[in-house]
This record gives C-alpha cells, structure tokens and sequence, in this order.
C-alpha cells in the first residue's frame, strides 16, 4: 500500500486539485490519501473527504496546534502505515497519471533503494524549472517505510524551515554509511505549482534570506547530530557535507549581506552556531582538498543564482566564526 500524505493549511481552495492528481492515477486502488490539516483557521476538511471517500481510500487527521511543515509530515507518517509513502502539498499536483507507479516501480525494481527519487516541475512566475535528482525538497519522491522505521528516522520536531533538507540529508547519510541505494526515476512526477502566498514565495521571497537561513542551518545540526548517534560518529561522506554546508553557509551570507543586509546579523549568528557546535569538532579531520572542491561547487552555485561581491574571504569568515 502506499501513503499520500497532502500537507493542508488553508487550502480550500486548491486542494481539490491535488486530490484530483491523485484520483487520476493508474496506481489508485493501492493508494490511501491522508489529509493532515494544520490547524486551519478556515475550517476542516471534513466535506472534502466525503466527497471522494466513493472514490478513493481517504482520511483526516490534524495537528494539536500549528506546528508548520516538519511536524505535518512527521504526524502524516504516524497515522499511516503503508508499506511506502510521498508528500503532496495541498497547492500541488502529481505529474501525470503514472507518477506513483513510476516510482513504486523503481522501488519494486531495486529492493536495496529506499527511496525513489523522481524528477519534478517548478513552476515559476517567469518560466518552469526542471530539477532532477534532488534530495532537497520532498516534492516527487516515494520513501520506503522499513527504511525510515529501522533507522528510527524523524523529522525535526520544532523547525519551520528546511525540515525536508535536513531529513533528506539524514536519508542520505545513512544510506551511503549501510549501502542503501536511491533510485533515480528521470520522468517528471510532481509539478510545484507557482503560488504567489506559498510560504516560499510570499512577501517577495523574504522566505530565503529570513526564514530559510536559520531553519536550514537548526536542521544541518539536528542531521548531523542525529548521524553521529546513529552510525557512531562521523562518516568520510559526512565529513565532506560538513565542508559544503560551511561553504555555502559562506555563499549564502554573502547573498544576505548583498541583498537583504537587515537579516545579516541573525543570519551571521546562526553560521556561528553551526561553526562552535558541528565544524569547529571535526576541521581537523577534512583534507584542504576536499574544502577546495566544496568551496568551488557552492561559489558556483550562489554566483549563479546571486551575483553580488563578497565582502570578504571565506578564511576571513571562518576567522569571524571563531572570534578571532
């Protein structure tokens, strides 16, 4: 069986949308949709069940009290039980009638996977964006249950931000530490619809350089902690996404400095916490080379996106970091 979980708050008025992606698919009679209401101020989605319920295996759950993405997910797991489950925010849609049996496929096929990792459609206000092989965002993705339950996987349970990186990031870890495989699925499987009240894009993405930096940096943290307890300290591969994260925490305060100067003091607070908490215990075991590869590949990234002149070297911001 398969679990989709649609993570709703106030969506009345697009959820209709997202169930109708589900009910199209050639997978259906294997599907149960949960609908995990944040507390809605706007009311439960009580009708909306009953009017698919002839359709399609469908129930409602809700949250105690607004607790923002991380903890629908987490409370959308606990209240379903199929063998795999995927995410759909109640403003999205699948990608066609064969995304979920693409993906189960890919699971089906590669019994060592635990997840498969579909490719997935942005919708911008400008044009559309492919992203294909992301262990970023949930979006097109259909986790295996076993997995998650024997690594005793969760999701940050306070973070409002960047709680799907930072439990992609843990999947990552522990897969490459046990030899599990992702399994790549190349179709497009999800369409992130462009919304301009998403939380994302809303007040002209003030999101990414508030919101985002702190919660991105709490659930680097919360993975890295969580992977040295698991598999008892720290990996080769973890010790390389250290570096990275440091670089592109870098890259990002370079951004933040640049474009949106009134979050630089928190934001520089929050490099500072993941500084003295995770880098500071391991610089000493990470080649210079391996800083060099991860320093280019987060340059090359943010200049992409951001163009700006940093203010700074990025020995000058570690030196910062420390109080130096």
């Amino acid at each position: 069986m398969i679990d989709v979980i649609i993570l709703a708050y106030n969506a009345h008025r697009t959820i209709d949308k997202a169930i109708s992606s589900i009910v199209m698919q050639t997978a259906l009679e294997d599907v149960t949709i949960t609908i995990v209401d944040d507390c809605s101020p706007d009311g439960s989605y009580d009708e909306v069940i009953s009017r698919y319920k002839p359709i399609v295996k469908i129930q409602g759950v809700k949250t105690e009290v607004n607790g923002g993405c991380g903890v629908v997910r987490q409370k959308g797991i606990d209240s379903t039980s199929g063998e795999y489950f995927m995410f759909l925010d109640a403003d999205d849609t699948l990608g066609d009638a064969f995304s979920i049996a693409r993906l189960k496929s890919a699971l089906d096929d590669m019994p060592d996977a635990c997840v498969a990792v579909g490719a997935f459609l942005e919708e911008r206000e400008d044009g559309f964006s492919v992203h294909d092989k992301d262990m970023v965002w949930m979006h097109g993705k259909l986790y295996r249950r076993s997995f998650w339950e024997r690594h005793a996987i969760k999701f940050h349970p306070t973070s409002r931000a960047n709680e799907d990186n930072g439990v992609n990031t843990i999947i990552k870890f522990i897969a490459d530490a046990t030899g599990s495989k992702l399994a790549y699925v190349p179709d497009i499987t999800y369409n992130w619809q462009y919304n301009h009240e998403s939380i994302t894009r809303a007040n002209q993405c003030a999101y990414y350089f508030g919101a985002s930096y702190p919660g991105y940096v709490e659930n680097m943290i919360y993975a890295m902690r969580f992977c040295e307890n698991a598999l008892g300290g720290y990996t080769e591969y973890m010790l390389k996404m250290c570096a990275r994260i440091l670089c592109f925490l870098y890259a990002y305060y370079c951004e933040t400095e640049r474009y949106a100067p009134d979050n630089a003091a928190t934001n520089f607070s929050a490099c500072k916490e993941f500084y003295h908490v995770i880098y500071h215990n391991v610089r000493g075991q990470i080649p210079y080379e391996i800083f060099e590869d991860m320093f280019r590949l987060a340059m090359s990234a943010s200049l992409t996106k951001f163009p700006y002149a940093p203010t700074r070297t990025i020995f000058q911001f570690i030196n910062d970091l420390k109080g130096e």
